[in-house]
């Protein structure tokens, strides 16, 4: 969240006045960390004193109300109750007038109030500075049985426990209220089943599976896309919004597995190393010491592992100040907001190989390692600099990075080209070479993902009929798409091809016709032909066949049924079609003809134009491309998705 990094940011200063920090790796739980929050609690000292004399004869609480203690700097809440108290009260009588709202109308509604209210400017307040002893023995008290009596928690080491199970908030800002309780019971029952299962029994896999599949069949969420409001709800209250991004059903799902005694905690890529943007979801720590990736409300781990995408980097959210961190935010040089938050900790390790990659640089005493994001890069990992040397640790292979530092004014300089690690490990530096210039055909602008790819491939096996006959009795076919999924493509039509109707068909047991853009040419002046769209009788169009014939790649046509499903067009009377033109179902990133387009090429610290030009078909060529470059292509008429690419051996585009 926005505030949580600044405000990370802002308690350093503290730290750094009360610890003079020093470079050796101390336990988070010495006496050192304890009487330093100690101090910093001001007029609230007493109350963390008296949980302390509380634990005084029962060590292992002690320990972990230190670790709480020790790592409390830096973990806010909002100052005035009252004020979000009316807030929540409001929403909530809200959510309940708009029970027949889209999501749309409702995300109209709840900004508005957010606006409205002004919550950007509510002040908030250092937890340590106001909780309360009875709140905190509470909850230390209450982590203990669970971890006690809990099958799902009791294999945790005591350090796993602090992390995973202990802490008396999971996010930034969430209020301090009874949730540990409040949802203890919530689905007790289907959990308590799994106990008749010898396998399930003791499984905190099983149990975050069984939980979660609960909150999908009673929580009617829609992940669109489209955020809440920039701040965290109460906790009944964020149960009520039905949409959402990842990020926030973790927060609203978290209190929701730690209150059942199942270890969860949330992990964030910054950025894919494949894909423009990042992510978040929860892990559950399994009975087997491996953590398992879901996201609450929508995803199971057992469906969704996300083993396909390429990861940069990984980080973890925790209750623990990452002295690292710490130390970086302390240096006096600009920090990118990425790395403000001190409650992070790299693992990366935990989804895959990891490598290491080390570059030799004089800029300051940190560097970082940028990912590419649209046109811009992204920092995901930093470095200290050494002797002249800078090593970045637990790298995820198959993506691009560059390094990168930054002046004090938080400008940014490439230090060296970017380069691609691979998944075998292997380094590539992507330094164009200008003197030596390189031929290539261009079909699309970004990646097809693997969401728009489900759906582009059913283009696949498509047949291009002509018939004279409405039923297609007489259909002649004209030819078979095998050609790849991700781009549009054109037919040359042979002489003699005088017909009525015409139509794209996929024939299976399951049969779909996704088709985004249809469009036939005539013959001799090579002008667009135009008629009624038809499509597959007796079918249940999701989508009409006229979208197929509307100029707009964006709104497809769709037709599913038993056995064969077509979308065509009649043109009224026989036409002579020269030439058809296609693009499937998928994302707009194909080449369009009549836009404009521009292809770039990373040169030392820039983007760099290979100049403009307008498509004429559904691809666009370029001989002047640097060998060994990265690329980049704008489509300068309308759309922001864009993507880095290289050339491969045989001048495809390979998406990194």
């Amino acid at each position: 969240m926005k505030i949580t990094i600044q405000l990370c940011a802002s308690i350093v200063v503290l730290l750094m006045t009360a610890s003079g920090l020093c470079g050796c790796h101390e336990s988070i739980r010495t006496d050192r960390y304890v009487e330093e929050a100690l101090e910093l609690a001001g007029d609230n000292r007493g109350e963390l004193e008296r949980v302390l004399r509380h634990y005084n004869g029962d060590p292992l609480k002690l320990e972990a109300a230190r670790f709480l203690i020790a790592n409390m700097p830096g973990h806010y809440s909002y100052a005035d109750l009252d004020l979000t108290d009316a807030y929540y009260d409001t929403i909530d009588v809200w959510l309940d007038r708009m029970v027949t709202y889209n999501v749309y109308q409702k995300e109209y509604v709840l900004n508005s109030l957010h606006r409205d209210m002004k919550f950007n400017a509510l002040p908030v307040r250092p937890d340590i500075s106001f909780i309360s002893a009875d709140y905190l023995i509470d909850n230390i008290d209450r982590a203990f049985r669970q971890w006690e009596e809990s099958p799902w928690c009791r294999y945790l080491s005591f350090d796993d426990f602090c992390e995973y199970i202990l802490p008396y908030k999971s996010h930034e800002l969430e209020e301090l209220d009874s949730w540990r309780q409040d949802y203890a019971d919530m689905f007790a029952d289907s959990l308590a089943s799994l106990s008749a299962c010898t396998n399930f029994y003791g499984s905190s896999f099983a149990a975050a599976e069984m939980l979660n599949r609960c909150l999908i069949d009673s929580f009617a969420m829609q992940s669109i896309g489209v955020a809440r409001p920039d701040l965290p709800y109460r906790h009944s209250t964020m149960l009520g919004i039905s949409y959402g991004t990842c990020n926030d059903y973790c927060l609203a799902g978290m209190p929701l597995f730690r209150s059942a005694g199942i270890p969860v905690a949330r992990d964030a890529v910054p950025r894919w190393g494949h894909h423009n943007q990042g992510h978040e979801g929860l892990v559950v720590l399994a009975q087997n010491s491996r953590t398992y990736h879901f996201v609450p409300f929508m995803e199971t781990a057992a469906s969704h592992m996300h083993v396909n995408e390429r990861k940069p980097k990984v980080y973890r959210d925790t209750y623990a100040i990452n002295r690292d961190l710490l130390r970086l935010n302390s240096s006096g040089s600009h920090v990118p907001a990425q790395f403000r938050n001190i409650f992070r900790r790299d693992v990366t390790d935990e989804y895959g190989r990891t490598f290491s990659h080390s570059i030799r640089t004089r800029s300051g005493e940190y560097v970082y390692l940028a990912v590419s994001s649209f046109d811009k890069w992204i920092p995901v990992d930093y470095a200290r600099v050494d002797n002249g040397k800078a090593t970045f640790d637990r790298l995820g292979g198959g993506c691009v990075y560059m390094p990168v530092a930054y002046s004090k004014q938080g400008v940014m300089t490439p230090l060296e080209p970017p380069f691609l690690l691979d998944l075998d490990g292997s380094i590539t530096s992507l330094d164009a070479v200008t003197d030596s210039t390189l031929s290539a055909t261009l079909y699309r602008k970004s990646a097809l993902q693997e969401y728009a790819w489900a759906l582009s491939r059913h283009i696949l096996g498509s047949t291009i009929e002509a018939a004279d006959r409405p039923d297609f009795a007489d259909a002649r076919p004209i030819a078979t798409i095998t050609d790849s999924p991700d781009r549009s493509g054109v037919i040359t039509v042979g002489e003699n091809c005088r017909h009525r109707y015409w139509r794209i068909i996929r024939r299976a047991p399951e049969a779909r016709c996704e088709i985004a853009e249809l469009t036939f040419f005539d013959r001799t002046d090579g002008t667009k032909l135009s008629g009624n769209p038809i499509q597959s009788a007796g079918t249940d169009p999701i989508r009409p066949a006229s979208n197929a014939f509307d100029g707009n790649i964006l709104t497809p046509a769709s037709v599913q049924a038993k056995g064969e499903a077509w979308v065509g067009i009649d043109f009224g009377r026989p036409v002579d079609v020269g030439r058809i033109q296609y693009t499937p179902r998928g994302d707009g990133n194909t080449i369009e003809p009549g836009d404009e387009y521009e292809l770039l090429y990373w040169g030392g610290d820039r983007w760099i134009s290979l100049g403009c030009r307008q498509a004429t078909t559904v691809s666009i060529s370029y001989d002047n491309i640097p060998s060994g470059a990265l690329l980049l292509l704008r489509d300068l008429s309308k759309g922001h998705d864009v993507r880095i690419f290289i050339l491969d051996h045989d001048g495809s585009q390979r998406w990194l």
